[in-house]
């Protein structure tokens, strides 16, 4: 191979490889999957209210997402795990600016014929390699004067 053939070939790995690297997109965990329990004050299921999940992964997702779901006889339900596919690119050259908190982050609401309302909030930080993919948490469901869906 001549030497101006080897510059180019070098030249090219230099470019291409961190490119590829900085460019391609990878997946990354928006919010586990829950398994969600709603009880009472007196820690007694609350069967057929409505839940919402509400998901976004700060500095890629430009609005939050939502999905609904409804507890069974037992108080529970469930909601899969969401994944978001974004570049190191699109991470770094955060459109909220770099001061704005990063990451994953849900809210949680159960509230039920406007007279309760539970509310759970997880920033995903605490979100690690070789955890369980799927959370558990027990929302506890209070009298209210209103809830913010129905």
């Amino acid at each position: 191979m001549t030497a101006r053939r080897t510059f180019w070939v070098w030249l090219f790995a230099i470019v291409a490889i961190p490119s590829v690297i900085f460019l391609a997109p990878y997946k990354s965990t928006t919010s586990p999957g829950w398994e969600i329990q709603v009880v009472d004050a007196n820690g007694t299921p609350v069967p057929h209210i409505p839940v919402r999940r509400e998901w976004s992964y700060f500095g890629i997702d430009l609005a939050p997402k939502m999905d609904f779901g409804q507890t069974d006889s037992q108080g529970r339900v469930r909601f899969p795990r969401r994944v978001i596919w974004a570049s190191l690119a699109s991470r770094l050259l955060n459109p909220q600016g770099a001061s704005e908190k990063l990451g994953p982050s849900v809210w949680i609401e159960a509230c039920g014929d406007h007279s309760m309302l539970g509310e759970f909030f997880w920033e995903g930080n605490r979100f690690a390699f070789g955890e369980r993919s799927t959370k558990m948490v027990r929302i506890v469901a209070k009298a209210a004067q209103h809830c913010t869906f129905t």
